[in-house]
């Protein structure tokens, strides 16, 4: 894949005659651009001088600027422009139109229809919305979600990131999404602790903590396999997934200690852990599974603030789940309900729903959990 920080190669084209000082070039031109393409733009500077004979010579410099999707083709121009990560609020939604992968973001991220549209850079579609947050114990395959989706209206943040806040039934957590000119990344952020495996009924030294997200009608990857080896001796399969012209790489988990990044991708931090991915289809359904050991986050969790919301799973899903075992077969987690005491029900409203700019939230501690889809071109 073409490198994403920008590389600049110059090359100097002079004549041959210049073996002698050159006077001050009586004229400058440039830097201007002569040529382009998806991934690079070339600048051109032009002075005209003179020698010390008094004749007129020419010294042209060039140089080639590398970024991973740097341009767009324009249909009106005829020709690549530069590209643009800016996100614009259209028609209640947001919309990312000015990247060679294209975006638009429904106002409710738990929309019967899928919230998350990206277009490929090859013009087809890979739609998906976030499902929910898991525990799966790796030995038995007993599996039950933590929580699942609830409305949350999406808000624009500065130039690129949309944010989905407080995005979940029973726990505080925002889903945010970053586009650059080369990525999508998507981000759950949780915002205060989560129940243990215990309490759900699960064995915490093999449960895994994961996020679930289904994709709808878009193309089935190629998968290509490698092991993470985990602090126990334990090794999880790591599926990176390629769909043509944009392939998932590896994601992570980390503690944000009150610090998110603005604008761009989250940068390496030193209590980052690697997220396990796996491409599994479920009935019929295509899902997005990350996954992380219980015990190797858990530092980073109880560093949180304490839940608002007990938990305490009733009879009948404690049937369930003992119900829920199928050794080497994935399979979707239960749902249960049981957050004590509920939420308060929303205010009526009838107002149609849309999406706003807001400023990004300062100082709030999280642990994040992100996937990265980048441009394969």
């Amino acid at each position: 894949m073409k490198t994403i920080s920008s590389l600049l190669a110059a090359t100097a084209l002079c004549s041959p005659s210049l073996s002698a000082q050159v006077s001050p070039p009586a004229a400058t031109t440039g830097p201007v651009s002569v040529d382009a393409g998806p991934h690079h733009r070339t600048w051109q500077t032009v002075k005209v001088g003179l020698d010390e004979l008094g004749r007129s010579v020419t010294i042209t410099n060039s140089y080639v600027e590398l970024a991973t999707g740097m341009n767009v083709w324009s249909e009106t121009e005829g020709n690549w422009v530069a590209a643009s990560d800016e996100i614009e609020l259209v028609n209640g939604g947001a919309v990312a139109a000015r990247t060679q992968h294209k975006l638009t973001f429904l106002p409710n991220l738990n929309d019967p229809d899928p919230p998350i549209n990206l277009y490929l850079p090859d013009g087809r579609p890979l739609r998906s919305q976030i499902v929910g947050l898991a525990y799966t114990e790796r030995d038995t395959g007993k599996s039950i979600f933590i929580s699942e989706l609830k409305d949350s209206v999406g808000q624009v943040v500065g130039r690129n990131q949309v944010v989905y806040p407080d995005a979940f039934q029973s726990i505080k957590a925002d889903v945010r999404y970053t586009v650059t000119q080369c990525c999508l990344e998507q981000d759950l952020i949780l915002r205060e602790q989560i129940p243990s495996p215990g309490e759900l009924g699960l064995n915490p030294n093999t449960s895994r903590l994961e996020v679930w997200t289904e994709f709808f009608d878009g193309p089935q990857p190629e998968k290509a396999a490698r092991g993470i080896l985990r602090s126990n001796g334990d090794t999880d399969l790591d599926e990176s997934m390629d769909f043509g012209s944009m392939r998932m790489i590896g994601g992570k988990s980390f503690s944000l200690d009150g610090d998110t990044q603005t604008g761009g991708l989250e940068p390496l931090r030193a209590n980052e852990l690697q997220n396990a991915k796996e491409w599994q289809v479920i009935d019929g359904k295509s899902f997005l599974i990350e996954s992380v050991p219980y015990l190797d986050v858990l530092p980073s969790l109880d560093a949180l603030p304490t839940r608002a919301v007990a938990w305490k799973l009733d009879a009948k899903s404690k049937e369930r789940l003992a119900a829920n075992t199928q050794q080497g077969r994935k399979q979707k987690p239960i749902s249960v309900a049981q957050a004590s005491p509920a939420h308060a029900p929303a205010s009526p409203n009838h107002q149609p729903t849309r999406m706003a700019a807001a400023k990004a939230s300062v100082g709030q501690p999280g642990v994040l959990f992100d996937y990265i889809v980048v441009n394969n071109t």
